[in-house]
């Protein structure tokens, strides 16, 4: 099993970056390929990745553009479901260049990096249910994320943003969500080196953000080109 397998490396104390290899290829052994979520055939996976802890303070830090606890790279319409990252020395779910991803009842927890890295060109990821708790950030929305759901999840005192939105990140939907005790901002808007790479069109409904350290639940930054 790939389980057992991940459950090996850590205990002969594999490095970080190749636990989360193990952990990427677990996932690919086990689930397979997945045909749209919608669709009432599709074969989706629901497949546990080991849960243990990533010994964060044992393990050198890793780009979570690279890896992660949980990491997938130019892979479509995947499930995950009930999954829980924590205390890894990077980010908790990082996926880069996907489309139709989708997140059920996962939690990423004390990861030193980002809880959930929604990654550069990602369309219409979806976090249903979630929480992220105690990582530097909440969700990131990376670049040219769009057309995402993010619905009654959880972002509770991560140590700087429960949620960061930024370049050409654009129509992406926060609903319903608890957003709170969140280090510096509870949902930032990120500066851009001009309009076209802001993020657009993006809602907030619903949601109770609150009580964060510096006193500033939701920050637009100064939207002006840098270099003004």
């Amino acid at each position: 099993m790939c389980e057992d397998n991940v459950r090996l490396f850590k205990r002969f104390g594999v490095p970080g970056f190749l636990l989360a290899l193990v952990v990427s290829l677990a996932v690919t052994l086990h689930a397979g390929p997945v045909r749209n979520p919608s669709h009432p055939r599709a074969r989706l996976p629901q497949q546990r990745i080991s849960n243990g802890a990533g010994n964060r303070d044992k393990n050198e830090h890793i780009n979570g553009n690279f890896a992660g606890a949980v990491f997938i790279q130019h892979c479509n319409r995947w499930l995950f479901k009930n999954v829980i990252a924590t205390n890894y020395n990077g980010d908790g779910f990082s996926f880069q260049v996907c489309d139709d991803v989708q997140f059920r009842d996962c939690k990423a927890i004390n990861n030193s990096d980002l809880g959930f890295h929604p990654g550069s060109g990602s369309q219409r990821p979806v976090f249903r249910n979630c929480a992220a708790h105690g990582n530097s950030q909440g969700i990131f929305f990376c670049w040219s994320v769009s057309d995402g759901l993010v619905e009654n999840c959880i972002l509770l005192e991560n140590t700087r943003y429960g949620v960061s939105i930024g370049h050409r990140d654009t129509d992406n939907i926060i609903r319903r969500c608890r957003i709170e005790r969140n280090g510096e901002v509870g949902i930032l808007f990120r500066n851009e080196d001009n309009e076209f790479r802001c993020g657009h069109r993006n809602q907030i409904e619903d949601c109770v953000v609150r009580d964060t350290f510096e006193n500033c639940p939701v920050h637009i930054q100064d939207l002006r080109p840098k270099n003004d």
